[in-house]
Formats: C-alpha cells, structure tokens, sequence
C-alpha cells in the first residue's frame, strides 16, 4: 500500500470527506481510507486525487452486494455514495425521478408512493441504494413486470475515473439523442465510472395486490403452472421455491410439498380477481398462511430480501438464465444436489444457494466447493443457461471467474471500453466479467 500517496490524499480532501478505514478488509483487500463526498463536485474532486495518486479504489453504495463480482486486483480506498443522498427533484405529473446514487431505495419509494406512483426497481435489502441497483442490475421477483433495470433509467450523472463529470440521456426519453449510455453503464459494476445521480422512469401504483400460493409433489406441473400464471395480465410477481425457501420468507406448507409456487396480481382490481380466481381454479391456489416472518411485510418482498442476503450456509449462490421451457433440466441436478432454489418461471431464471459444508448431499470439506461448481455447471449446460455465481467465499474466488466462460467477440469490446474510460484501471479493477 502506497501510505505516502494516502497521506497526499487526506491532506488534499475536506476532513468530512476522508476518513480512516480502521482495518477495514473487504474482498481480500486491506482498505487504507473510506472517502465519501457530499456532491458530484466532491467526489469529482476525490477522484480527480485519486487518478493523480494512482490509488485504486473500490465503489460502495449500501454495501448490500460488495460480495457479488470477481475480487479485486487492488484497492486501496473505499468510494462510498452514503452522502450522495436525497431525492433531488420528483415530477408526478410525468412520472419521473431524480436521485442521487446514494438514496435508499425506500426512501424513493416512500417519496413516490405519496402521488399513487411506484419505483421499478425492485433490488431487495434495507439498505439498497439507487446507484447500487443501477451498477448491479439488481434482480427483484417484480422484474416480471417492471421489467430490466436499465429499461427504467432515463438518465444517468456519472463520474470517470479522471474527475469527470458527464451525463447521459434526460428525464424523458425522447430528451435523448445518439448512444443510450445508461444502458452501458448499468449493470457494469461501477468498473466505468461512479453513478452520482439518475433519473428513473416511474410506474402507476396498482388499484389492487392479490396474493395467491400453491403447492406441488413434483417440478414438471410446478414448472408448467408456474410459467402459465407468469402470462396472466395481471400477474406481476411469480416464483417458485423449495421448501427451505418457502420456509425461510414464513410460508407455511405441507411436509409433501417439494415445491411451493407463490404469485403477486396487481393493477386493476377487476382483472386482479379474475387472475386470482383462475388461479385458485386451475391451479388450487389459496391465500397464504403465515409461518413466521414480519406481517407487515409483503410476501414478494420477503422473497425479495432473501435473494439479496448472503447465503447462511456455505456462502455459495448461483444464477443460471435459460429459456423458460429448459428450466427442468436446468433444476433437476440442483435438486439432487440438496440446493435451496427459487425459480422465476417467466424470466427463466433460477437461483441456487448450496447447503453446509456437513451436508451429505455434496460431501466434506475442501471438496465441496468443487463439487458445487461441477453441479451449478453441469444444470447450466443440461439447459444451455448462462452460469452467474452471484456468491461465493472470498478464498474460492481466487483465480476464478465467477462470470464463467468470457472468451467471445463482445468481451474485447468491453475490455477496450474500460481502457477508454478507465485506462488506469482505478476503478473496482479486476471486478466485472473477464477481470475488467
């Protein structure tokens, strides 16, 4: 660590920017100084220092995800976004938003809810931020309806590596003229510039939420059902898990239950009840009962908020995407293996967390992690998915990838995209797909 270099740093920043990491270790790395500046003006300013110290810095907004992403080649400082907060401007007549990164996703949505509109980004944890779910992509069950992220980021304020500050696209989209650079920057992980702001597209609050569950002995009905209801109308939300899972968010279920399918209705109340009662028809579906959990809390959000934890056994979580009508053999080694899975039928997506270590499912010790590497490949090749390993201990990800495979034509393309934005690397180095 360049300690003479930190020194320059802290002499060159506002005192309330900089502060002392007191030992702070994230990815592997031992973090000298935790920077956190109040405006884009300030962290241009921060990282202008940075750029001319060449200190390489990691990006943090809640810090619900540092986790996700390969490790870091080197990091000296902490960038975090917690100052960059508040809802800079809110136009209801529009339905549209502006905020700084570091806004709480609560926070947008309780602002936005106030005029009958809903945030659609649908990132899960209490302490979720604008900026994260931008840079992450975050997924959420809702995605269903709300679609992808960067369908619903209008705009974005960013900061380069360099001290620049850029915008790009507009508060409406025909305001946007030539590339849309948001979509590049999002889901990027922050490795080509630092989000300070963004203008996001808002959706009309529902009328009406109708909560329906069912449960079924084996995948093919509860695949074929759960990807039917995905394309009622109405249907917003609809995921399957297994029984740790359903267990996990306070879902009550039968010991026979190997599946239980959980959907969320919203918007008209008319076509809410009419999805509803073809559900229960066609499906038995009843309202769910509650097993443990804070009842306040929707049951789509409890969903929510557990994708977004770190996995409480053996810190692995996979993401396989497929196509809808591959999931089964996508789900059957995850199955066997004992993985605790939650499958969106119509995004076709699957998560996977793997049990402990003690497990007998997947053997003992240092073998394990290899063995769920060999199962989480081989559900993605029997479905021709492409394999995310959304978690994973900081030692296993030494000299992997957990972006998997990355030799193709587009990856030379983003890796010369980084040089152009970040050519001294300085920016979550090493942390995007291929080690960008």
């Amino acid at each position: 660590m360049n300690e003479a270099a930190i020194d320059v740093l802290h002499s060159a920043l506002p005192a309330t920017d900089f502060a002392p990491s007191d030992g702070l270790e994230i990815e592997g790395q031992s973090i000298a100084a935790v920077l956190a500046p109040e405006d884009p003006e300030a962290l241009s300013r921060a990282l202008t220092q940075l750029s001319v110290q060449g200190l390489p810095a990691l990006v943090r907004g809640g810090g619900t995800r540092m986790g996700f992403g390969n490790l870091p080649d080197e990091a000296n400082v902490v960038i975090s976004t917690e100052r960059l907060a508040g809802v800079r401007r809110y136009e209801p007549d529009d339905g549209v938003v502006e905020a700084s990164s570091g806004t709480s996703l609560a926070e947008v949505r309780r602002v936005v809810h106030e005029c009958g509109w809903e945030l659609p980004l649908d990132a899960g944890g209490a302490g979720s931020t604008v900026g994260g779910a931008i840079a992450t992509a975050a997924y959420g069950p809702r995605c269903l309806a709300f679609g992808p992220v960067r369908r619903n980021v209008l705009g974005l304020e960013i900061v380069h590596a360099s001290g620049t500050l850029t915008k790009c696209g507009g508060r409406v989209v025909k305001n946007v003229t030539g590339y849309d650079l948001a979509k590049l920057y999002t889901g990027s992980l922050g490795t080509l510039g630092v989000i300070s702001g963004a203008w996001l597209r808002l959706q009309p609050k529902p009328r009406a939420v109708e909560v329906r569950v069912s449960e079924y002995s084996e995948s093919e009905t509860a695949l074929k059902e759960g990807l039917a209801v995905s394309r009622r109308g109405s249907a917003r939300a609809a995921v399957l898990l297994s029984p740790e899972v359903a267990r996990r968010v306070g879902l009550q279920h039968s010991l026979a239950a190997s599946w239980v399918l959980l959907v969320e209705f919203a918007g008209e109340e008319s076509e809410c009840i009419h999805d509803a009662k073809w559900f229960e028809k066609e499906c038995h579906g009843t309202s769910p009962e509650s097993a443990s959990g804070d009842p306040a809390l929707g049951w789509i959000d409890r969903v929510r908020d557990e994708l977004s934890t770190t996995p409480r056994d053996s810190g692995v979580r996979v993401r396989i995407a497929t196509l809808p009508t591959k999931l089964g053999a996508c789900v059957r080694p995850l199955a066997k293996a004992g993985a605790l899975t939650t499958v969106d039928p119509g995004l076709g997506l699957v998560f996977a967390d793997f049990p402990s270590p003690n497990a007998q499912a997947l053997g003992e010790g240092a073998n394990q992690l290899k063995q769920i590497v060999e199962v989480a490949r081989s559900a993605a090749e029997a479905s021709d998915g492409a394999l995310v390993f959304e978690s994973l201990p900081t030692q296993a990800k030494r000299g992997f990838d957990v972006f998997g495979e990355t030799a193709s034509p587009q990856l030379e393309i983003m890796r010369r995209l980084k040089h152009e934005y970040d050519p001294d690397r300085l920016l979550n180095p090493g942390r995007f797909v291929g080690g960008i």
